[in-house]
Protein backbone atom coordinates (compact mmCIF):
# COMPACT_ATOMS: atom_id res chain seq x y z
CA UNK A 1 0.00 0.00 0.00
CA UNK A 2 2.93 2.33 0.70
CA UNK A 3 4.10 1.90 -2.91
CA UNK A 4 0.65 2.89 -4.15
CA UNK A 5 0.68 6.00 -1.98
CA UNK A 6 4.17 6.94 -3.12
CA UNK A 7 3.14 6.60 -6.78
CA UNK A 8 0.56 9.38 -6.30
CA UNK A 9 2.89 11.53 -4.13
CA UNK A 10 0.89 10.93 -0.95
CA UNK A 11 2.31 11.49 2.55
CA UNK A 12 3.61 8.06 3.55
CA UNK A 13 4.80 9.31 6.94
CA UNK A 14 1.25 10.17 7.95
CA UNK A 15 0.14 6.74 6.79
CA UNK A 16 2.75 5.04 8.99
CA UNK A 17 1.41 6.84 12.06
CA UNK A 18 -1.84 4.91 11.85
CA UNK A 19 -1.95 2.23 14.52
CA UNK A 20 -2.30 -1.38 13.30
CA UNK A 21 -5.41 -1.85 15.44
CA UNK A 22 -7.14 0.83 13.37
CA UNK A 23 -6.89 -1.27 10.20
CA UNK A 24 -9.62 -3.69 9.21
CA UNK A 25 -9.86 -6.45 6.63
CA UNK A 26 -13.21 -6.83 4.90
CA UNK A 27 -14.16 -10.12 3.29
CA UNK A 28 -17.11 -10.97 1.08
CA UNK A 29 -18.71 -14.24 0.16
CA UNK A 30 -18.34 -14.93 -3.59
CA UNK A 31 -22.11 -15.26 -3.92
CA UNK A 32 -22.51 -11.75 -2.51
CA UNK A 33 -20.63 -10.22 -5.43
CA UNK A 34 -22.13 -9.26 -8.76
CA UNK A 35 -19.28 -9.08 -11.24
CA UNK A 36 -20.02 -7.44 -14.58
CA UNK A 37 -18.56 -8.76 -17.83
CA UNK A 38 -17.39 -5.24 -18.58
CA UNK A 39 -16.83 -2.53 -15.95
CA UNK A 40 -19.55 0.12 -16.20
CA UNK A 41 -19.51 3.76 -15.18
CA UNK A 42 -21.86 5.66 -12.95
CA UNK A 43 -22.22 9.38 -12.40
CA UNK A 44 -20.09 11.04 -9.71
CA UNK A 45 -23.27 12.81 -8.65
CA UNK A 46 -25.16 9.56 -8.12
CA UNK A 47 -26.89 9.70 -4.69
CA UNK A 48 -25.68 6.18 -3.94
CA UNK A 49 -22.07 7.38 -3.88
CA UNK A 50 -21.51 9.34 -0.71
CA UNK A 51 -18.18 7.96 0.45
CA UNK A 52 -14.58 8.67 -0.49
CA UNK A 53 -11.95 6.01 -0.97
CA UNK A 54 -11.10 3.97 2.15
CA UNK A 55 -14.15 5.27 4.04
CA UNK A 56 -16.75 2.61 4.74
CA UNK A 57 -20.40 3.62 4.97
CA UNK A 58 -23.57 1.57 5.04
CA UNK A 59 -25.05 1.05 1.62
CA UNK A 60 -28.45 2.64 1.16
CA UNK A 61 -28.96 2.05 -2.55
CA UNK A 62 -27.18 0.86 -5.67
CA UNK A 63 -25.80 3.41 -8.13
CA UNK A 64 -27.42 3.76 -11.54
CA UNK A 65 -24.98 2.21 -13.99
CA UNK A 66 -24.45 3.95 -17.30
CA UNK A 67 -25.06 0.94 -19.51
CA UNK A 68 -23.52 0.19 -22.87
CA UNK A 69 -25.60 0.64 -26.00
CA UNK A 70 -24.91 -2.84 -27.36
CA UNK A 71 -24.56 -1.30 -30.82
CA UNK A 72 -21.45 -0.65 -32.88
CA UNK A 73 -21.47 2.82 -34.41
CA UNK A 74 -18.62 3.84 -36.68
CA UNK A 75 -17.17 7.30 -36.03
CA UNK A 76 -14.27 8.47 -38.21
CA UNK A 77 -11.34 10.31 -36.69
CA UNK A 78 -8.43 9.86 -34.33
CA UNK A 79 -7.51 11.32 -30.95
CA UNK A 80 -3.76 11.07 -30.65
CA UNK A 81 -2.48 9.72 -27.35
CA UNK A 82 0.77 11.29 -26.22
CA UNK A 83 1.57 9.02 -23.31
CA UNK A 84 0.80 5.93 -21.29
CA UNK A 85 -2.29 5.52 -19.17
CA UNK A 86 -0.67 3.24 -16.60
CA UNK A 87 1.14 4.10 -13.38
CA UNK A 88 4.66 5.46 -13.57
CA UNK A 89 6.16 2.65 -11.48
CA UNK A 90 5.11 0.11 -14.15
CA UNK A 91 7.75 1.42 -16.56
CA UNK A 92 7.76 -1.56 -18.91
CA UNK A 93 3.98 -1.50 -19.28
CA UNK A 94 4.12 2.24 -19.87
CA UNK A 95 6.69 1.85 -22.64
CA UNK A 96 4.56 -0.82 -24.31
CA UNK A 97 1.46 1.39 -24.14
CA UNK A 98 3.33 4.31 -25.65
CA UNK A 99 4.65 2.16 -28.51
CA UNK A 100 1.10 0.91 -29.14
CA UNK A 101 -0.17 4.50 -29.30
CA UNK A 102 2.55 5.49 -31.76
CA UNK A 103 1.69 2.58 -34.05
CA UNK A 104 -2.00 3.44 -33.87
CA UNK A 105 -1.39 7.04 -34.92
CA UNK A 106 0.89 6.07 -37.82
CA UNK A 107 -1.52 3.40 -39.07
CA UNK A 108 -4.44 5.84 -38.88
CA UNK A 109 -2.60 8.38 -41.04
CA UNK A 110 -1.55 5.73 -43.54
CA UNK A 111 -4.99 4.17 -43.89
CA UNK A 112 -6.59 7.61 -44.12
CA UNK A 113 -4.53 8.34 -47.22
CA UNK A 114 -5.63 5.05 -48.74
CA UNK A 115 -9.32 5.00 -47.79
CA UNK A 116 -10.03 8.64 -46.94
CA UNK A 117 -10.32 10.24 -43.49
CA UNK A 118 -14.08 9.79 -43.47
CA UNK A 119 -13.59 6.03 -43.63
CA UNK A 120 -11.02 5.47 -40.87
CA UNK A 121 -11.49 5.70 -37.11
CA UNK A 122 -9.56 4.68 -34.00
CA UNK A 123 -10.76 3.62 -30.56
CA UNK A 124 -14.12 2.57 -31.98
CA UNK A 125 -16.73 1.67 -29.37
CA UNK A 126 -18.12 -1.84 -29.86
CA UNK A 127 -21.21 -1.02 -27.81
CA UNK A 128 -20.10 -3.31 -24.97
CA UNK A 129 -17.48 -1.22 -23.20
CA UNK A 130 -14.55 -2.26 -25.41
CA UNK A 131 -12.82 -0.49 -28.28
CA UNK A 132 -11.35 -1.57 -31.61
CA UNK A 133 -7.89 -0.09 -32.19
CA UNK A 134 -8.53 0.88 -35.82
CA UNK A 135 -11.57 0.46 -38.08
CA UNK A 136 -11.77 0.99 -41.84
CA UNK A 137 -15.05 1.37 -43.70
CA UNK A 138 -14.80 0.15 -47.28
CA UNK A 139 -16.78 1.39 -50.27
CA UNK A 140 -19.35 -1.39 -49.92
CA UNK A 141 -20.04 -0.39 -46.31
CA UNK A 142 -18.18 -3.36 -44.82
CA UNK A 143 -15.73 -2.92 -41.97
CA UNK A 144 -12.16 -4.06 -41.38
CA UNK A 145 -11.09 -4.34 -37.73
CA UNK A 146 -7.41 -3.90 -36.80
CA UNK A 147 -6.00 -4.93 -33.43
CA UNK A 148 -2.45 -3.83 -32.53
CA UNK A 149 -0.21 -6.02 -30.38
CA UNK A 150 3.38 -5.47 -29.27
CA UNK A 151 4.23 -8.67 -27.38
CA UNK A 152 7.61 -10.36 -27.76
CA UNK A 153 6.54 -13.04 -30.28
CA UNK A 154 4.14 -13.27 -33.20
CA UNK A 155 2.50 -16.31 -31.63
CA UNK A 156 1.67 -14.35 -28.48
CA UNK A 157 0.45 -11.35 -30.51
CA UNK A 158 -1.94 -13.62 -32.43
CA UNK A 159 -3.12 -15.29 -29.22
CA UNK A 160 -3.88 -11.97 -27.54
CA UNK A 161 -5.56 -10.34 -30.53
CA UNK A 162 -7.60 -13.27 -31.80
CA UNK A 163 -10.07 -13.47 -28.93
CA UNK A 164 -10.51 -9.70 -28.86
CA UNK A 165 -11.21 -9.41 -32.59
CA UNK A 166 -13.67 -12.29 -32.55
CA UNK A 167 -15.54 -10.70 -29.65
CA UNK A 168 -15.52 -7.26 -31.28
CA UNK A 169 -16.97 -8.61 -34.52
CA UNK A 170 -19.38 -11.33 -33.38
CA UNK A 171 -20.45 -10.79 -29.75
CA UNK A 172 -23.12 -11.74 -28.77
CA UNK A 173 -24.65 -12.75 -32.10
CA UNK A 174 -23.49 -10.24 -34.67
CA UNK A 175 -21.47 -10.15 -37.85
CA UNK A 176 -20.00 -6.65 -37.99
CA UNK A 177 -16.58 -6.99 -39.64
CA UNK A 178 -15.82 -8.66 -42.94
CA UNK A 179 -12.10 -8.86 -42.17
CA UNK A 180 -10.10 -9.06 -38.91
CA UNK A 181 -6.47 -7.98 -39.02
CA UNK A 182 -3.80 -8.51 -36.36
CA UNK A 183 -1.02 -5.91 -36.51
CA UNK A 184 2.37 -6.21 -34.84
CA UNK A 185 6.05 -5.44 -35.50
CA UNK A 186 6.92 -9.15 -35.49
CA UNK A 187 8.05 -10.88 -38.70
CA UNK A 188 5.56 -13.44 -39.93
CA UNK A 189 6.59 -17.10 -39.56
CA UNK A 190 5.68 -20.25 -41.47
CA UNK A 191 3.80 -21.60 -38.47
CA UNK A 192 1.84 -18.36 -38.13
CA UNK A 193 0.88 -18.46 -41.80
CA UNK A 194 -0.28 -22.07 -41.49
CA UNK A 195 -2.24 -21.31 -38.34
CA UNK A 196 -4.08 -18.29 -39.76
CA UNK A 197 -4.89 -20.08 -43.01
CA UNK A 198 -6.23 -23.01 -41.00
CA UNK A 199 -8.51 -20.73 -38.99
CA UNK A 200 -9.89 -19.27 -42.20
CA UNK A 201 -10.32 -22.58 -44.02
CA UNK A 202 -11.54 -24.77 -41.16
CA UNK A 203 -13.64 -22.33 -39.14
CA UNK A 204 -14.42 -19.52 -41.59
CA UNK A 205 -12.87 -16.87 -39.33
CA UNK A 206 -11.74 -13.95 -41.55
CA UNK A 207 -8.52 -13.47 -39.59
CA UNK A 208 -5.33 -12.06 -41.17
CA UNK A 209 -1.94 -10.66 -40.18
CA UNK A 210 -0.26 -7.45 -41.31
CA UNK A 211 3.22 -6.44 -40.19
CA UNK A 212 4.19 -2.99 -38.99
CA UNK A 213 7.76 -1.98 -39.85
CA UNK A 214 9.10 0.07 -36.89
CA UNK A 215 12.18 1.24 -38.79
CA UNK A 216 10.27 2.58 -41.78
CA UNK A 217 7.27 3.40 -39.55
CA UNK A 218 4.82 2.00 -42.03
CA UNK A 219 2.17 -0.72 -42.18
CA UNK A 220 3.30 -3.11 -44.86
CA UNK A 221 0.92 -3.91 -47.73
CA UNK A 222 1.22 -7.69 -47.51
CA UNK A 223 -1.80 -9.34 -45.88
CA UNK A 224 -1.10 -12.84 -44.60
Amino acid sequence: MEEQLQSVSANVKEFRRIKPKDFVVIKFRPKSLELLDTPMEFSRDDPAVRATYYILLNQKQLPTLLGSSGKFEFAPGHKEKKGSTKSTYEKHSSDVDLFHNQIQTIIYRQLSKKFGKDNVGTGQNTGYGSQVDVVVRENDGGFIFYEIKTSYSIRLCIREALAQLIEYAFYPNKDIAKKLVIVSPKTVTTHALTYLKGLRDRFGIPIYYQQYDPEKQVLEDALY
